[in-house]
């Protein structure tokens, strides 16, 4: 039998990886000092509505942590990384069909702020928005095809951001190896 942990306590130890996420979406800024108890408790409101499958309401309490720019190329590449790492926790929690609309969601948002990124010439953020698109659908969707696309589009944005050259590589050689178990 699989221990599950409550997704409330996942969200809470996952505040750690979710504090790095977001500093370095922000490119180095500070976070400011509220900022950790702040999306703590987001979190811990948005649980309930993402378990019994309010998406919106959980979404909607989930974005007031940065509620002061919404709309924005960063609060849109924030909100995905948010989001992707809800849908994370709700897979590894054992609420896959959840996960996978969350994914969905994170997805479009990283679209918008490609998007609005792009009309202010921001190829670094751009392509972070790509490889995060690429990882969602390595991860959530297993289509390393889309994978691939999105992280060569982050390679050729900007080649030293994140790790989408050796997320390309790894996607590529997985395709290949799958190719050959499929006989092609």
């Amino acid at each position: 039998m699989k221990f599950r942990l409550p997704l409330n306590t996942l969200l809470r130890l996952a505040l750690i990886g979710l504090a790095s996420t977001i500093a370095s979406s922000l490119r180095g800024q500070a976070l400011p000092a509220m900022a950790l108890p702040v999306r703590q408790q987001a979190f811990a409101n948005s649980a309930a509505g993402f378990l019994s499958g309010n998406l919106d309401d959980a979404e909607a309490k989930l974005a007031t942590a940065i509620r002061g720019v919404a709309g924005t190329a960063r609060w849109h590449a924030l909100s995905g990384h948010e989001l992707a790492h809800v849908a994370m926790l709700l897979r590894n929690g054992g609420h896959g069909p959840t996960a996978v609309a969350v994914a969905q969601r994170a997805l479009r948002h990283f679209s918008q702020a490609i998007q609005k990124f792009s009309a202010s010439s921001e190829p670094a953020a751009v392509a972070n928005a790509y490889e995060c698109m690429g990882y969602i659908e390595e991860e959530f969707f297993g289509d390393l095809d889309s994978a691939a696309k999105y992280y060569q589009a982050a390679v050729q944005l900007s080649p030293t951001t994140g790790q989408a050259a050796a997320l390309l590589a790894r996607v590529q050689q997985s395709a290949s190896a799958q190719a050959t178990r499929n006989g092609k």
